[in-house]
């Protein structure tokens, strides 16, 4: 499957305990219904994604920096 990219710009991630996170250079794909975020823009923004059963756990060298739910 491919998908026609409308935009490239700049996202604020919201987390629990009021941590707000930004990413650049996030792709704009108008017909998806959810947000997908990737390993690799994870780590050139130098952070790091947990992923658990339920949630993502971030940090940033190796301090917390959020978690999603």
């Amino acid at each position: 499957m491919t998908a026609r990219v409308i935009g490239k710009g700049k996202i604020f991630l919201n987390f629990t305990y009021g941590k707000l996170l930004s990413l650049s250079n996030v792709l704009y794909v108008s017909f998806l219904r959810r947000n997908l975020v990737s390993g690799i823009l994870l780590n050139k923004a130098r952070l790091k994604a947990i992923v658990g059963d339920d949630n993502v756990v971030i940090s940033h060298n190796g301090i917390f920096a959020g978690k999603d739910a």
